[in-house]
């Protein structure tokens, strides 16, 4: 199913290579339900269920990348995978995946972070992990993060290594297609009453972390992909991500804050100017311009029934939230001082390893001051400021863990430019820079970077918009350009 729906809608013409269809198609659709499998699931599941589907995927998803990469020119599939295997192993990214799965996976087994009661003394005082010279979690929290980090490590090489450019613009149409999908079911199940979806389209600063983030994401993926399929004279493909961008966009407006909303239409507009000027001496006609023009009819699809919605209902108290433009509640500077303060007082208890992956909403009871109660909410689960969030429960390793990750992206992105500064430059060079910045934005007020959807699909367009770059590659001893 995956198959027929990520990779046959791909191209109208079927390959006549068996291997190449798979490699070319097949493989960067499974990568891209990976990237996706979170926001599909996250309405419906709870994170453990969540963390057995990405460890599962994660598997299959392996076995596509290493069994068929893309072949480069005068290549057999074996040569492929020999070449794969050679630059997986030169990697320095893979090394360092690695390390944070074996990382995320002692966290995971070390509990033991909870409330304790001590009867002798009748206080409450918070009991650190099993082990407590290693990272830490509260029971059942490490889980998902350590099925997280085993995704991000068969993602990472896939996209950095098995694609070429062909297959690279089919993983943007599919992440596109996929999430255009969860969007649709999503607001599905928010029309019937779904507990989770309701919670989720509420967008409450109690719990500042955005479903609507990763469809920002998957926007801006689709406005790319739409160009580069026109481009190529794939109008199944254009049409495809047309009608995905129409639900993407239903995804944000309805799982967004004001404030992410703001930040993902400025990424938008960005995208569509740099994808129509990029893009427009490339076509015969006035591809460019239709390009655009279907990006605003869908835009107009999936806004207008929204705006019209019948009073009274979820999606009508959505729009009225939108409609009266107040970017942030009111009391959050306030809110969101007082809970910064009490972050770095979290940090400086335990400044290397942190206080435990999920402790916040236990340190908070903890470490808040009378003064801070008087404006923060007794439900308070997490920071408005991602940045300290991941500094008080992870401490300095795991920021730093963190931060070289995105370090070797970022380096791997500028190496390449370097290397290609006379190449024509697209669209979906720029979409993985653009969903860095908006991420960084919207850090200072929530914490949705920390979403597992979110770092995967995050991670995932920033290291194929690195990999897009033609760069030349070595196979058979000759140096051939796959790209």
């Amino acid at each position: 199913m995956t198959m027929i729906v990520g990779a046959g809608l791909l191209e109208c013409a079927s390959p006549t290579n068996v291997y190449t269809f798979v490699s070319k198609y097949a493989t960067a659709a499974h990568l891209a339900l990976l990237t996706v499998a979170p926001l599909f699931l996250s309405p419906f599941l709870g994170d453990g269920e969540i963390a057995k589907v990405l460890l599962w995927l994660s598997l299959v998803c392996a076995t596509w990348v290493v069994m068929s990469p893309s072949v480069a020119k005068n290549e057999h599939p074996h040569d492929a995978r020999v070449r794969f295997a050679s630059e997986v192993s030169r990697d320095p990214m893979f090394w360092l995946s690695l390390l944070l799965v074996v990382i995320s996976g002692f966290r995971a087994l070390n509990g033991g972070v909870r409330f304790s009661y001590d009867p002798e003394t009748y206080t409450w005082a918070i009991c650190r992990p099993i082990v407590d010279i290693f990272p830490g979690c509260v029971d059942g929290a490490g889980l998902l993060p350590f099925a997280s980090c085993v995704a991000l490590l068969v993602l990472l090489q896939g996209l950095r290594h098995a694609l070429d450019r062909q297959s690279q613009v089919s993983f943007f149409v599919s992440i596109s297609f996929f999430a255009g999908l969860s969007a649709i079911v999503s607001v599905i199940s928010l029309s019937y009453g779904n507990a989770a979806a309701l919670r989720l389209q509420q967008c409450a600063y109690l719990e500042p972390s955005f479903l609507g983030v990763t469809y920002g994401i998957s926007l801006l993926c689709g406005i790319a992909a739409m160009f580069c399929s026109a481009e190529s004279g794939n109008f199944g493909a254009e049409l495809l991500t047309a009608v995905s961008t129409a639900a993407t966009t239903l995804g944000v407006v309805v799982f967004s804050p004001v404030f992410t909303l703001g930040v993902f239409a400025v990424a938008f507009v960005a995208m569509l100017v740099l994808s129509y000027a990029l893009h427009s001496r490339a076509f015969t006609g006035a591809g460019s311009l239709r390009c655009t023009l279907a990006i605003f009819v869908a835009l107009m699809a999936a806004t207008v029934p929204f705006l019209l919605c019948d009073n009274g209902t979820v999606l009508a108290m959505r729009r009225d939230q939108i409609l009266s433009l107040q970017i942030l509640p009111a009391g959050f500077g306030e809110t969101r001082a007082a809970l910064s303060a009490i972050a770095l007082r979290v940090w400086k208890s335990g400044p290397w390893l942190g206080s435990g992956l999920g402790s916040f909403p236990l340190d908070i009871r903890f470490a808040a001051t009378s003064s801070d109660w008087a404006v923060i909410s007794p439900l308070q689960k997490a920071a408005t400021n991602g940045w300290w969030q991941l500094l008080a429960e992870r401490g300095v390793v795991g920021a730093l863990m963190f931060a070289t990750v995105l370090g070797l992206l970022l380096w791997t992105y500028v190496a390449n430019i370097a290397k290609c500064f006379a190449c024509r430059i697209r669209g979906i060079h720029f979409v993985g820079p653009l969903a860095l910045l908006s991420l960084v934005a919207v850090g200072f007020v929530d914490c949705s970077f920390l979403r597992v959807d979110v770092l995967l699909a995050g991670a995932a367009v920033l290291a194929l918009s690195a990999a897009a770059f033609p760069i030349p590659r070595q196979s058979n001893a000759k140096t051939e350009e796959i790209k």
